[in-house]
């Protein structure tokens, strides 16, 4: 009886955690990346690469003509941070009814390490 008490008791515990590890991610639902199919990430992730090795204030875009789903991304500037070669981005995206956009920085992960994602503010 002790250890069928004990499978019901983790039973209740798990599905309260991921009730709210569901509730603590719903603000996802209105976002526009919530709204894309897996091209429009590859389509996106692609044009923020291509973004990166371009000079301050060019910009180039993306779209997806079996979605809809399009964007751009802008170079804002690059900057220092902790000796490290960082640039800052704005991608501004469009799905389904939805548009957001936001600042991006990415960051090197040492002399020569690649650029990643190392903070982000909406708009």
């Amino acid at each position: 009886m002790n250890n069928l008490i004990r499978i019901l008791v983790v039973t209740a515990a798990s599905a309260m955690i991921n009730a709210g590890l569901a509730a603590n991610t719903s603000f996802l639902d209105d976002a526009v990346v919530a709204r894309f199919k897996d091209d429009d990430v590859t389509m996106l992730m692609a044009t923020i690469d291509g973004a990166l090795a371009l000079p301050e204030g060019e910009s180039k875009g993306w779209e997806n003509a079996k979605t809809g789903a399009h964007g751009r991304v802008t170079v804002l500037g690059a900057h220092q941070a902790e000796a490290r070669e960082c640039r800052r981005l704005r991608v501004e995206n469009h799905a389904r009814g939805r548009s957001g956009s936001g600042v991006w920085e990415y960051c090197r992960s040492g002399a020569d390490g690649p650029l990643a994602l190392t903070a982000t503010s909406a708009r």
